[in-house]
């Protein structure tokens, strides 16, 4: 008796010779695709599980890598790099590391910053409610590349000097851009990873064709960018340790806002400990130094409380302290 199988019989030109193909049943197909399924289903989250965990190794070690360049930074200069968020920190950081420095380039410096005059606090990045001379232009993500990307050799004009970190736009009377291709780094910024836009990097720079970062608008010329941990664009941060507690009304608070998100959402204090000082008060992670904080493979940093509603307009203000290693608020 013959197979149910269905036959077909070829008869071979050149030798005569018959061949017998069998084909396959539905009841076989069915079982192989059921099989492939299986494999599909054991294989997939298997090959996403191996690469989140790259991304995430990897955004470990260049965390690691960014530590040990700010440790050099602190060996070359001897001082940590602030973190921006207090003027008086900064001005101080520069007359210690560059004891000739002209007045100028730190006068240049504030004007960039659009450092407050009745203040010595640099103040938040610009938000909707805040007025223009109330912004900062250097955020906590921001002064990892301006500080870790290196001064020129000049004492006197670290700033403005050949391979420092910025350079005039030709043609402008004060129009500044950052430099790509600087002296003395302590870190090799990959430029594709910078928060820097230009109309057209094939054309010259003119005052209407420069680096800039996306922070910039058109009344506000913002050159200072930040380093992209990951693909979505949400940044390394950076937060000094002479600065982790500011809390005074006047000075502001010091934290960072995730503007890669618009959800008014991502906001980012400094990591407190699980310790508690002998006055039941928390203990600032690394309280003598700095912290460099990455977004994980989320990039997001964390929710805020929403104390003035589902959107705050201060997402800062409703920002918790995370406690390093629980997680907890």
């Amino acid at each position: 008796m013959r197979s149910q199988k269905h036959s077909v019989t070829v008869i071979s030109k050149s030798a005569g010779a018959t061949v017998d193909r069998r084909g396959f049943t539905l009841v076989e197909l069915l079982v192989v695709i059921a099989i492939i399924g299986i494999l599909m289903g054991i294989a997939v989250p298997a090959i996403f599980g191996v690469i989140e965990t790259a991304k995430s190794t990897k955004q470990r070690l260049e965390l690691s890598q960014i530590e040990q360049a700010i440790e050099r930074y602190q060996e070359k200069y001897g001082d940590y790099p602030p973190d921006f968020s207090d003027w008086t920190v900064v001005e101080r950081h520069y007359r210690k590391i560059f004891p000739r420095i002209e007045t100028a380039q730190l006068q240049l410096l504030q004007r960039l910053l659009d450092v407050n005059p009745n203040s010595d606090i640099t103040p938040l990045p610009l938000n909707a409610n805040a007025p223009a001379h109330d912004a900062s232009r250097m955020d906590r993500a921001e002064a990892l590349v301006w500080t870790l990307g290196g001064y020129s050799n000049n004492p006197l004009r670290p700033f403005t000097g050949d391979g420092g970190p910025l350079l005039l736009v030709p043609g402008t009377d004060g129009l500044y851009q950052i430099n790509l291709d600087r002296d003395n780094a302590l870190y090799e910024f990959d430029t594709s990873r910078l928060d820097l836009e230009i109309t057209s990097k094939d054309s010259p720079t003119n005052a209407g064709n420069y680096w800039k970062s996306s922070d910039s608008t058109d009344a506000r010329s913002d050159p200072f960018p930040h380093y992209a941990a990951n693909d979505d664009g949400t940044p390394f941060v950076y937060f000094d340790s002479r600065t982790y507690f500011h809390l005074d009304p006047v000075k502001g608070l010091n934290g960072y806002v995730n503007t890669v998100y618009t959800d008014n959402e991502d906001a980012l204090r400094p990591y407190i400990s699980d310790r508690l000082d002998e006055s039941r008060e928390p203990i600032a992670m690394n309280p003598d130094t700095f912290q460099v904080i990455g977004p994980g493979n989320d990039g997001r940093f964390g929710f805020t409380t929403h104390q003035y509603g589902p959107y705050s307009t201060n997402p800062l203000n409703d920002a918790l302290y995370f406690r390093y290693r629980t997680g907890d608020a």
